[in-house]
């Protein structure tokens, strides 16, 4: 399991800090404290749990990104 700290994790309606437990490429869940022992320090990070995948996977069929493409794409 890995663990994700950051001070600004992005709700809907707030941001709050606390961590974020990922098993198998699956947020199990979001809490205030954390027992982990190896906990990946994001402080200062945005997070927007659930929306990174949705968004670059999306931009990738639609555009056809190849390395070094620079925004905004070009057609």
């Amino acid at each position: 399991m890995k663990v994700l700290y950051s001070d600004k994790i992005v709700f809907d309606d707030y941001v709050a800090q606390g961590y974020i437990h990922i098993e198998d490429g699956v947020i199990k869940s979001i809490s205030a404290d954390s027992v982990a022992e190896d906990i990946i320090n994001l402080k200062g990070k945005y997070i927007l749990p659930g929306l990174i995948n949705i968004q670059s996977e999306q931009l990738i069929r639609e555009n056809r990104i190849k390395a070094n493409n620079m925004f905004p794409f070009q057609k």
